[in-house]
Formats: structure tokens, C-alpha cells, sequence
């Protein structure tokens, strides 16, 4: 027998076991898991939130769900942060031969082959002859089920598992297997625990397994006795139900429509019911086995930018979410989970999301709920995050979002990147002031663009033709991507926009096959990986990592591609009308996002440059699956759609127009009261507007796609 064995080989299999009632057939997107990869082909689980009322407050908790980074494909486990990790496994057997991940090399071929939030598929050969397709599903807040169907005569599975001890960063120490315990509700840190086979003999066709925790009805509960493909049928529909909302794209492209299908379940499997200190339903930052399940600040940004598509009151929701969290001193907290808050903040991105959410649907009333709380956040980093000199910057790393960046190395206390959100920040501050009538807000928020401006230009070093951070009175050389951030300036002056996008399209600097990298290719620091140093634990144990932890070495901000980071420049070339540019990079982005998510249909939130790959796969890298990544929906949307709001819509206004040439159709696309259906045939696209405009409505539709559009709206060019 050996010892613990991450190592799953890669065998063609191809099975057909069992239809199952699961809402996505994966079989022909995500690839099969890699010997190298420790299960990371394989989507996470855990309850859904439009299931389960009760899915949410994991904080600190249980978290019911399926472990994909650890082996354990032909098991489940409810983790439970800075505390013991609780596995249900099989293990099997025939003819003196054993199968049991990960303390046996090989899956088997594993690979998922269907998914949606809530349950997963994988099918395996454990034994030659033999072949499973095992579908385990998060019940519900308390309960994981799991069928095996076995083909193949002489199989004996036996049910394992126990408590696994995990480190501060979630992954396991120590782990040893064990026959799970017979008797219910085994005590485990004060929560009892109850494991359950059936048959209890292990033998036969079919066989199932549960883990539940809590009372001891929850295993004879109507969740876990229903039968197993009901509880999946009702599930499915409310994946189907979900993505109904969704407007109806077509790309004319298969593999991306079931992509695109994918990416909108995985953000639902990331959705959380209100709980505790969060008021709305909102978005956990990241299914990592560590339970990052609190509500981030600009993730939300991000993720309203494309959950508006959908539905933008819970776009709106979860921006006021997050400023539901501010202190009287205008301070807001970068992470809040139902019961905790941290004490840092994060990129003040929320006034360029709301802007962008009424732009798009002309929701005043949102406006005014957001204005005060934006701006008394703006004038929080005005007053605790600027020097006496009025450079701002940053209190630790993790405040920026980009925890060990190389900007940050040699003790920087000024940061181009704040500055660019501050200036950006007090733009739509403007526009939000004006739209609502406050014209003496307006000029004193045109006034504050202003100064922010002249204190980026401070940022600029002629001689590196760069923008770098302060350390003192000097700036530090270092050409990371927070170097580019000041593209956001319509206003940049030529010489010095030009520096940039010529750096930006060098692919020896930041233009790699999948850009942007997070370090230029030239710079030292790139791919060099360095300890999370200010890393302040959770806000719900108030636990600080005190130790330089091996597995907090990364390569994580010192190269690899984020979709985050990435937004801020994709949206600052838009603003700027550098279209072309932009959609370049977005065209990139959705090839990066389809090539990567193959590798366990997940969002990932880093990859790497040159081939696109999640950065988990890097000897050094980290990355977890982030609700922000969603973000580069955006860009498909922009480049393949290509049709956007310029003025608020309203019962007398519908002004869209095109930044790039269309490939695809569409319909259901909503624009405030209106909705919008599009087709397209070579350079004609035809519009169609419901409910249809009356004479007092004016319509118009601008072509800035630079291709010469023939736009024929209802029929009339």
C-alpha cells in the first residue's frame, strides 16, 4: 500500500453509465484529471442558495460540500474552517486489489462528466472491467448524498472517513484513513457527525453513502431518504430556472454556448442567502477549501457588472450590501462575513459599478439610496489613506487586493494604483452628483478629479517612462500592472498614453498570449514567488498567521493573469474610447477563461500568461475559484455582442450603441424598461425593441465598432 498519493494518472475512458438528471453535460468541455493537478479537474459543491434557505453563514462553520483539491474524487467532506476537515470517502476492493484515493496512485481515468452547483458526476475504472459514474450532491445545509453506479461483477466498496486535522491555510496535515465510524453522531469539536452506506454490505450495483452533521434526524430526515434522482430533478430545474433569467446569447459556437452555460452555474454555486451582517444575497469570494465566504468589496464591483445582465435589483443589492457595512467615519471593510468584519478596506470601485448599473438600466432611486454612502467612503481614503504630502497609499498589501505584489517589496508607502481608483472614483462621483441634481457636489467632485489627477502625474518617471509607486520621496522601479492603471484618464497626455500602450502591446512585456501579467515579462521579480506578508487571517476567528507558512510562498500578484486587475484596465481603455484595444484584450480574456475552465469548469482567478493555464497548476502557483472572475462575461458580451448603453434608459429614451462589430444573436436583453433582440447577417444586424417605441420615443443606436455597421432597427435602417 503506498503512502499518500496525490498522482492520478490520465487514461482515455469514455462512459455512458446511468443517465442522470443533472442540468449540464460536461463530458465534451472538462477535461479529465491530470496525474499533476490533485483532483483540481473537478468543480467544488455545496448547497444552493435558490435550494436551501438555510445556505448560507458558513463562516467559520460547516461548509457542506466536495473537496476537489485534495484526491479525494471518489469523495465528500464538510469542512470546517481553521478546524478539523470531515471526509466520507469509499474505498474498493476486488480480488485482493485495492482502490482508494489518494492512499492508492491512479483514478482511474477520472473525469467529470455533469454538474451544476449542487451535485457533480464523476465516472472512473477503478479496476480493469470495471467502471463507476459516482454523482455526489450538497442536500442541503446539513447533508451530503452520494450514488455509486458499478458496472463490473466481485466489487466490495467500503464507506471511510474521520476527522482530518487542517493547517491556517486549509490544507490537511496528517491525514490517515479510516473506516468511518459506525455509531451516529460521533462528537467532533462539539458538532456530531453521522456516516451511512447502503446496502451496509458495500456489494451490488448501486450503492450509497451519506455524511450529515447536526442533529441526528438529519439522516432520517425526507432530504435523506427521498429518493436520489428526485432530489436531483428538483435540483436541476432550479439550475434551469436560474439560467432562464440569463438573456438568450448565441455565439454561434457550441463549445461556447455550453461554456458560457457553465460560467452562470458557477457563480450560482457561489451565490449565499442574507445572513447575520449581510443584508442581500450576495456572492462568497472563493469556494477554496478555506472558506474565503464572506462578501469582498470590489469583487462585488465585479460581479455586478455582470450580474446585471441577469438582474439588476440584485446587481444593485449587492452593492448595497457591501456599503451596509460602513462605519460613521465612512470606512468599509474589504471582507464581511455574517458575523465578522476585517479592519482593512479595499479599491474604492463601487461608484464606477453603480454608475455602470444605471447607465445600463436608469435606476435613479438606486442612486440616490448609494450617493451618501459613496461619497462619505471617497472622503474616508481622502482623510486615513493619504500622506501629508496628499499621495495615498495603501495600509498593507492585502487593501489593495493584490497581496504580494512586487510593488510592494521594498516597503513603497505611495501607490499609483489608489490614486488611479481615487481619480476614477470622483469621476462617477461627478456624474452620480449630476445625475441627481446636486450641482454644487458636482463641481466639488470635478474639483477632486482634478487634484487626484495632478497627484498622479507625480506617479510618472520620465527616465522608466513608467508610473511607480513612492517609497519617501523616491520612486521605486517596478514595471507591474498597476504601472498601466492610469489608461483610465480620457485626459492622459498623448505622449504619455502612448508610452504605455506601447508597453502594454509589447508581447515581450505585458501583451503575452493571455495578458495582462501582473509583473512585466522583463522584470526580475516575474514569476519569482514571495511569502503573503501581511496576511491578517480571519475576521471571524480574529486568527493572524503568524508563521511564514510554506504554502503561503506564491507566485500569485508576481505574474500571473487576473481577471481583476485586468477589468480595471479593460475598463479604463474603454472610457479612454481605445475600443479596438480593449476588445483585443477581452477576445483574449474569453479564450484564456475557456481554455482554463476546462480544467474543472470553474472560475478560476489567475492563470498563467503564456499558455492560460490556472495557476494552481504552477509548481508555485495559487488560485482558487473567485465569483469576481465571472467579470470576463463583460468582455464577451462587449466583443461578441458588442451593443452598450451610452445615455440611462427611460420610458422616452433607449441611446445604445456598438464598440464592436457583433457576432452573435441575442435576445432578451433588457436596457431598463426595454428589451432588445438582435441577429446578425455579415455587417447588417437587425434590432428589435419591446415593447415597441411610440412616436414620443427616441431611439437611437451609434455605430462605434469601427466597421461599418448597417443597422436596421424594427425593419427600418
Amino acid at each position: 500500500m503506498n503512502k499518500l498519493m496525490r498522482v492520478f494518472p490520465i487514461v482515455a475512458l469514455a462512459l455512458t453509465i446511468g443517465a442522470s438528471a443533472q442540468a449540464i453535460d460536461v463530458s465534451s468541455y472538462a477535461l479529465p484529471v491530470d496525474p499533476a493537478h490533485r483532483g483540481a479537474e473537478i468543480a467544488e459543491i455545496h448547497p444552493a442558495f435558490d435550494f436551501d434557505p438555510e445556505a448560507a453563514d458558513f463562516g467559520g462553520k460547516k461548509i457542506p460540500g466536495q473537496w476537489r483539491s485534495n484526491g479525494l474524487v471518489t469523495g465528500a467532506m464538510g469542512i470546517v474552517r481553521f478546524g478539523p476537515a470531515i471526509a466520507a470517502y469509499v474505498c474498493f476492493a476486488k480480488n485482493g486489489q485495492e482502490f482508494c484515493p489518494p492512499f492508492t496512485s491512479g483514478v482511474g481515468g477520472a473525469r467529470m462528466t455533469r454538474m451544476q452547483s449542487d451535485a457533480v458526476t464523476i465516472e472512473y475504472s477503478p479496476f480493469a472491467g470495471v467502471r463507476v459514474a459516482q454523482t455526489t450532491m450538497a442536500v442541503n445545509a446539513h447533508l451530503l448524498r452520494s450514488r455509486l453506479r458499478i458496472s463490473g461483477a466481485g466489487v466490495k466498496a467500503t464507506l471511510m472517513g474521520s476527522a482530518i486535522q487542517e493547517d491556517e491555510t486549509g490544507h490537511l496535515k496528517d491525514f490517515e484513513r479510516h473506516t468511518a465510524p459506525r455509531e451516529a453522531n460521533t462528537m467532533i469539536d462539539g458538532v456530531p457527525y453521522t456516516w451511512r452506506m447502503s446496502p451496509p454490505g458495500g456489494t451490488g450495483g448501486v450503492i450509497e453513502f451519506s455524511l450529515g452533521f447536526g442533529p441526528e434526524s438529519t439522516l432520517t430526515s425526507a432530504a435523506a431518504t427521498a429518493p436520489f434522482d428526485r432530489l436531483l430533478d428538483e435540483r436541476a430545474r432550479k439550475s434551469t430556472e436560474f439560467y432562464a433569467r440569463v438573456p438568450n446569447f448565441d455565439f454561434h459556437d457550441a463549445p461556447m454556448n455550453l461554456f458560457h452555460r457553465i460560467m452562470w452555474e458557477r457563480l450560482r454555486a457561489l451565490a449565499e442567502n442574507a445572513a447575520g451582517n449581510i443584508p442581500y444575497p450576495f456572492f462568497m469570494g472563493t469556494s477554496a477549501p478555506w472558506g474565503i465566504d464572506g462578501l469582498w468589496l470590489w469583487d462585488a464591483a465585479f460581479v455586478s457588472e455582470v450580474l446585471r445582465y441577469r438582474d439588476p435589483v440584485w446587481a444593485g443589492r449587492l452593492i448595497e450590501a457591501v456599503l451596509a457595512q460602513q462605519d460613521a467615519s465612512g470606512f468599509v471593510d474589504h471582507w464581511t462575513t455574517p458575523h465578522g468584519r476585517s479592519a482593512i478596506s479595499q479599491p474604492p470601485l463601487l461608484s464606477w459599478a453603480a454608475y455602470q448599473l444605471y447607465i445600463a438600466h436608469g435606476d435613479r432611486a438606486f442612486l440616490e439610496r448609494v450617493y451618501p454612502k459613496l461619497a462619505s467612503l471617497h472622503r474616508w481614503f481622502e482623510k486615513d489613506r493619504t500622506r501629508p504630502d496628499g499621495l495615498p497609499f495603501w495600509k498593507q498589501p492585502d487593501e489593495s487586493g493584490m497581496d504580494n505584489s512586487p510593488a510592494f517589496d521594498d516597503g513603497t508607502d505611495a501607490h499609483v494604483d489608489l490614486v488611479v481608483e481615487l481619480f476614477a472614483d470622483a469621476g462617477y462621483l461627478h456624474e452620480i452628483a449630476r445625475v441627481l441634481g446636486r450641482e454644487e457636489d458636482a463641481r466639488q467632485w470635478d474639483a477632486q478629479e482634478k487634484t487626484w489627477r495632478t497627484r498622479m502625474d507625480r506617479f510618472w518617471d520620465p527616465a522608466g517612462q513608467f508610473y511607480f509607486p513612492f517609497k519617501g520621496a523616491s520612486r521605486v522601479p517596478v514595471y507591474a500592472i498597476q504601472g498601466l492603471f492610469p489608461l483610465w484618464d480620457p485626459e492622459l497626455p498623448r505622449e504619455k498614453r502612448a508610452a504605455l500602450i506601447e508597453r502594454l502591446k509589447d508581447p515581450a512585456e505585458f501583451w503575452t498570449p493571455f495578458p495582462v501579467p501582473s509583473v512585466s515579462l522583463k522584470s526580475p521579480q516575474f514569476m519569482k514567488p514571495k511569502w503573503f506578508a501581511n496576511t491578517t487571517g480571519s475576521p471571524e476567528t480574529g486568527q493572524r498567521i503568524g508563521d511564514k507558512l510554506a504554502d503561503y510562498s506564491s507566485v500569485y500578484w508576481r505574474g500571473p493573469v487576473w481577471v481583476f486587475s485586468n477589468a480595471i484596465i479593460y475598463g479604463g481603455l474603454r472610457r479612454s474610447g481605445e475600443f479596438a484595444i480593449a476588445n483585443e484584450l477581452g477576445d483574449r480574456m474569453v479564450r484564456m477563461m475557456f481554455e482554463g475552465a476546462k480544467h474543472g469548469a470553474t472560475l478560476w482567478e489567475n492563470f498563467d500568461p503564456h499558455d492560460g493555464l490556472p495557476s494552481r497548476l504552477l509548481p508555485s502557483g495559487q488560485s482558487d475559484e473567485m465569483a469576481a472572475s465571472i467579470y470576463y462575461l463583460k468582455t464577451l458580451y462587449d466583443s461578441r455582442i458588442g451593443l452598450e448603453s451610452v445615455e440611462a434608459p427611460s420610458d422616452s429614451l433607449l441611446h445604445l450603441r456598438y464598440t464592436a462589430a457583433p457576432k452573435a444573436d441575442v435576445s432578451g436583453l433588457r436596457f431598463g424598461p426595454w428589451t432588445i433582440s438582435q441577429t446578425v447577417h455579415g455587417s447588417t444586424v437587425n434590432v428589435s425593441v419591446q415593447p415597441k417605441p411610440g412616436p414620443n420615443v427616441r431611439v437611437s443606436i451609434e455605430d462605434r465598432s469601427g466597421a461599418g455597421l448597417r443597422i436596421v432597427i424594427a425593419g427600418r435602417p
